[in-house]
């Protein structure tokens, strides 16, 4: 059996394109670009703007126990604006609630879980390693089985109302 169909693949390790003023580095979604070469994917085949990406959370709760908004859409652009390379495009981010839980918004600043830390941590990085691609969250208000159940269910089975999943 010879090896001639398997793949190698040549992970550089990140060079951070960020610093703090105390020098330590950061790691953001284009230093995983540049790790994992995604500017070769992209120069042979073009950014990804006809996908669609899925990811499932759920939103959390403020110090009451009221339902807040599992992320901040101006937060997720204004990260793209300052780490993506110069010309590449976008992701569109939404978001799809489920079961009552709340729209994307500023009340997400008010969670005392820190759903909105791993929401916008997702949605971050798919958006980075995907420019351009249209990325969905769907999830519900609590972290259940059922709303986990409900949002695999609507990913592949997707509401006609939700353009963004069909």
């Amino acid at each position: 059996m010879n090896n001639e169909h398997v793949a190698t693949l040549n992970i550089v390790p990140p060079t951070p394109y960020f610093t703090t003023s105390s020098g330590s580095q950061l790691l953001y979604g284009s230093d995983m670009q540049n790790a994992y070469q995604l500017g070769k994917l992209y120069s042979a085949h073009g950014y990804p703007t006809n996908e669609t990406i899925a990811t499932i959370l759920w939103s959390g709760t403020n110090a009451a126990g009221t339902s807040v908004a599992p992320f901040v859409p101006s937060d997720i652009n204004s990260y793209f604006n300052k780490t993506l390379p110069s010309g590449e495009p976008h992701s569109a981010i939404y978001g799809a609630p489920l079961g009552g839980a709340p729209a994307p918004g500023p009340s997400a600043a008010n969670d005392n879980t820190q759903a909105d830390f791993e929401s916008t941590l997702d949605l971050e990085m798919a958006g980075s390693a995907a420019p351009g691609a249209t990325v969905v969250e769907v999830y519900g208000p609590t972290a259940t089985q059922t709303y986990l159940d409900q949002a695999f269910s609507f990913i592949l089975s997707p509401s006609s109302s939700y353009p963004q999943l069909t």
